[in-house]
């Protein structure tokens, strides 16, 4: 077995054993006792902090310990999202890993390989002891899904070298230079409401295919909150509130006497929603006709959503299930038509698109999370740019449609994003590395998602980093798979790039 056939060979054994261990964001504390124990059976330095932080040292081989120090940077934590009816347990369940068609997957569940991929080529590389190198430091952070809250905490004073590798990304072939920064836009409109007994139906619309909030924001992808609003607001009202988003489903009566009690979609503020829920209730003193007029009401809201959920969405289903009768607050006519038109007015996807990188989502926004409960409406707009000041008209639109509501608004973050020198000598000797390996150029460009490498090139002056990975589809989401093919070519890079001499040979690209 050739050596980087045997470094993608340990990266797959790394992978499956971190995948055993629950590591979402907020319950990463199993994840980073276990590599740090894992570090330390293997004779490395390792230094972590309260938040859960490993940085591990690997000194270098005989001949260059003079030279300058590499980082290999990942994080432990995992967005936790399971498919509707999924009894996992994100907290105790190991993660169930299939192998299928040259693709690694989960079993009704995120696989987890942003970033157990980074993760697992890291412990692959620390443990080679056939491998020339510098002295080496691999820094996993912990809960980077949730703000780079542990990159944020961390004392990064505690990093020593000043040439870092960030292996987070998404996209196999790019050499990512930049990254967005996120702005978060708190809605909430205060609604009342009045009690009574009602037979309490819930509507229930799946089979979207979601995504990542930044890599997938520009894709024709449906976003399930607004998706559930616009079938809503047909049902009680019979039409859309004006300047809303485009028209996806048929414009039919309203069934009168219906009462909207409750909605919600979205769990992860870096996803774009791909399931919604809401309950209404039926007349007071209704007999089953009411029921059957609600079935003959969403047939052509049905047929419309067929129409308009193809592609990656052509899964899209829209279910009624009967709940039997009990107390619930009910929202007026006039109180449930406020809170539709509000979420109407909320942006969703891309605003600009990159001029300085082709092809690269330059400012975008996400209705990621939305309540409407007991009371009133809650909903998270999640805001990304890649352009310093990018996220301020987004937010003076979400303001405006506030105003006119009625609603209060709680602006954070903020934050200026990344971008480093695309000609900075790392990335000009890494480049180099990868022609020689691959007989081809990496893409240089930015990333719509967020990175750690903003928060470490602010704390370490001097910091040259850039960020890869292997082929990750449909990350934050059930559907999340990654090439594997994709992370033997990340393996063989790494390894080449720490090893510090011409590849002498091209990995099999048809592996």
């Amino acid at each position: 077995m050739d050596a980087a056939r045997s470094t993608y060979e340990r990266a797959l054994t790394w992978f499956e054993w971190i995948s055993r261990i629950p590591r979402g964001s907020g319950d990463t504390g199993r994840a980073s006792v276990a590599v740090a124990s894992w570090a330390r059976d293997r004779g490395l330095e390792v230094t972590s902090d309260e938040f859960g932080n490993l940085v591990i040292r690997k000194d270098a081989t005989p001949g260059r310990e003079g030279e300058p120090s590499l980082a290999l940077q990942a994080h432990l934590d995992m967005v936790c999202q399971k498919v509707a009816g999924s009894s996992h347990d994100f907290s105790r369940d190991p993660i169930d890993v299939v192998e299928e068609d040259g693709w690694l997957h989960a079993d009704g569940t995120t696989l987890g390989a942003d970033d157990g991929a980074g993760v697992a080529v890291c412990l692959a590389i620390l443990e080679d002891e056939g491998l020339s190198h510098p002295s080496l430091e691999a820094v996993l952070t912990v809960d980077e899904e949730v703000g780079l809250v542990g990159a944020r905490e961390m004392d990064c004073s505690r990093i020593r070298s000043r040439r870092m590798l960030n292996l987070d990304l998404t996209v196999a072939g790019q050499f990512v230079v930049g990254c967005s920064a996120g702005t978060e836009a708190r809605v909430s409109l205060p609604l009342s409401r009045e009690r009574g007994v009602r037979e309490v139906v819930r509507l229930t619309l799946s089979g979207l295919r979601g995504g990542h909030s930044g890599i997938d924001i520009a894709l024709p992808r449906h976003n399930a909150a607004l998706l559930m609003g616009e079938v809503l607001s047909r049902l009680l009202s019979g039409g859309r509130p004006d300047g809303g988003h485009a028209e996806t489903v048929a414009a039919d009566g309203a069934l009168a006497g219906l009462a909207l009690v409750s909605l919600r979609s979205g769990e992860k503020r870096n996803a774009i929603p791909a399931e919604a829920t809401a309950e209404l209730a039926l007349p007071a003193g209704a007999g089953p006709e009411a029921a059957r007029d609600l079935d003959r009401a969403l047939g052509p809201v049905r047929a419309a959503l067929a129409r308009a959920c193809t592609g990656d969405d052509a899964g899209a289903r829209l279910e009624a299930e009967r709940l039997g009768e009990r107390e619930v607050g009910l929202l007026s006519a006039k109180e449930a038509a406020a809170a539709l038109a509000l979420l109407s007015e909320l942006p969703q996807g891309v605003s600009a698109m990159s001029r300085e990188f082709p092809g690269a989502t330059e400012t975008s926004d996400n209705v990621s999370i939305v309540r409407l409960g007991e009371k009133g409406l809650d909903a998270l707009v999640s805001v990304r740019t890649n352009r310093p000041g990018g996220a301020g008209p987004i937010v003076a639109g979400v303001r405006a449609a506030c105003e006119r509501a009625g609603a209060a608004l709680e602006v954070e973050g903020g934050r200026d994003p990344w971008l480093c020198d695309p000609e900075s000598p790392f990335v000009c000797e890494a480049r180099a590395t990868y022609r020689a390996l691959f007989g081809e150029e990496p893409t240089v460009t930015t990333t719509h998602g967020g990175l750690e490498c903003g928060v470490f090139s602010e704390a370490l002056p001097g910091l040259e980093v850039f960020s890869l990975g292997p082929d990750v589809e449909n990350a934050h989401t059930p559907s999340e798979r990654m090439r594997l093919e994709s992370l033997e070519r990340l393996c063989a890079f790494v390894r080449a790039l720490v090893e510090g001499t011409e590849p002498r040979m091209a990995v099999d690209q048809g592996r």
